[in-house]
């Protein structure tokens, strides 16, 4: 954990800046930096504000206080991309959901595609909002950040809101082989399509065209699911900030 991740629910009444931490996964990454850090200083971001630094005030094997410098913090960079994924297994999907967070996805819709299983939704990652463990652990790694994406669940790709987005496109390894440039990584509010690993049907391919979706190809290889949406994503950054 390069971060430790906190939210205002966890502040301590009648305190400015003094959190408590009662999450497993936290408290034992919050213990190996009390033992290695003598001044037990650690980085820290608060979802929403930015990121900061804190220090451990206290510890037990229950909890631990944690005061953070609030005349330090320095605000999240701004999002610009969304997904659409095409139906994901539910591991792949945890995979997805952690490593798209690291990199500033602002919204991802989920949908059952031509070559995807209904049954995937049903997983328990979405259960409760369980799939937040891995948008923590996410923003934890990159530390870039300061706010989760939004998550929603469709029955088709149809009831996605395309109207908000200034440019659709989705990725596949077609006849153009158009690779992003600059003037789709500019749009800031572009949504992205990503297939299953079977890729995307036919009737689905027409249908994208004749929505006027721009077709964008990332790679001569044919890449899993979870190194393709990283590696567009990483390619987009780099065009938007060169």
């Amino acid at each position: 954990m390069n971060f430790l991740i906190i939210s205002e629910r966890e502040k301590i009444p009648k305190t400015n800046n003094e959190y408590l931490i009662q999450d497993e996964d936290d408290l034992k990454a919050i213990k190996k930096i009390h033992n290695k850090n003598k001044n037990h200083i650690l980085r820290v971001i608060l979802l929403g504000k930015g990121k900061t630094i804190g220090k451990i005030r206290e510890l037990s094997q229950k909890s631990a206080k944690i005061e953070i410098d609030d005349m330090a913090f320095v605000k999240g960079s701004k999002k610009f991309v969304s997904l659409a994924l095409g139906g994901l297994r539910p591991v792949m999907a945890k995979r997805v959901i952690e490593h798209s967070t690291t990199l500033g996805v602002k919204e991802i819709h989920l949908f059952p595609s031509d070559y995807s299983m209904k049954s995937y939704f049903d997983s328990n990652i979405f259960k409760n909002k369980k799939y937040l463990k891995q948008m923590k652990k996410g923003i934890a790694q990159g530390g870039n950040y300061d706010s989760f994406p939004s998550l929603s669940i469709h029955e088709n790709y149809e009831q996605i809101d395309l109207k908000k987005f200034s440019k659709v496109c989705f990725l596949n390894k077609g006849e153009n082989n158009n690779y992003f440039s600059k003037e789709i990584a500019k749009n800031k509010n572009l949504l992205m399509f990503v297939g299953p690993e079977k890729g995307w049907s036919k009737n689905e391919i027409n249908s994208f065209k004749k929505l006027n979706f721009e077709e964008i190809i990332i790679s001569e290889s044919i890449l899993r699911v979870e190194f393709a949406i990283n590696s567009a994503l990483s390619q987009l950054e780099y065009l938007r900030k060169n």
